[in-house]
């Protein structure tokens, strides 16, 4: 049979199961995540190691200088550097847990920043004008870089990376605010009615 040379090549076109197999494989690993996984990794050894100092000065019987009880110190270093090297891992691998640790992370950082600055505005009484006016730079800038951060972990890109395509922005802030406050109030409780002494 003779090929008629007036007749275009056919081109083969994708079939549903090659759409589907390209959908399935995994998005390239943005170089922000890159770096947010690297830099939650030193933060989480460096939380590791403290904690592990303040069990050495616990097991030793120096004095206690944080200011809260050294179980608290211990908890909340330990529970930050399990935190720290889990979102770690879950961004490497580009896990939905891994998205929602370090979204919930973020979160939790932005609100305790603004936490934090609301309790020195409540104890004005004991703090002069100029030093709360000292005080609010450093707590903006601390407050946009975790916003920005956030921003970041809900762009297209990154969300394709941890397949979570569909997420609803204000579904997932809801979700992540209401856990975050319930933490820092109940972190909040934990530090300032127990004494600064010992264990």
């Amino acid at each position: 049979m003779e090929v008629n040379p007036y007749q275009p090549p056919v081109v083969a076109t994708p079939t549903l199961a090659d759409e589907q197999n390209a959908n399935a494989l995994p998005a390239p690993r943005p170089i922000g995540i890159w770096i947010l996984s690297v830099l939650h990794l030193l933060v989480g050894l460096l939380l590791l190691v403290m904690t592990l100092f303040v069990i050495w000065i616990v097991s030793t019987g120096r004095e206690n200088r944080f200011g809260f009880p050294l179980w608290f110190v211990v908890v909340v270093c330990g529970l930050m550097a399990l935190l720290a090297l889990s979102t770690s891992i879950g961004m490497w691998l580009g896990a939905r847990w891994g998205w929602w640790l370090t979204a919930f992370y973020y979160v939790w950082g932005g609100l305790g920043v603004v936490a934090d600055f609301l309790l020195v505005v409540w104890r004005l009484g004991e703090l002069d004008y100029e030093s709360i006016v000292q005080i609010l730079p450093g707590k903006l800038t601390q407050f946009a870089v975790h916003a920005l951060i956030l921003l970041y972990l809900f762009k297209e890109t990154v969300r394709d990376f941890f397949r979570l395509n569909s997420l609803r922005l204000s579904y997932a802030l809801t979700i992540l605010a209401i856990i975050a406050i319930g933490v820092l109030t109940a972190t909040f409780f934990a530090a300032h009615l127990q004494p600064a002494v010992g264990l």
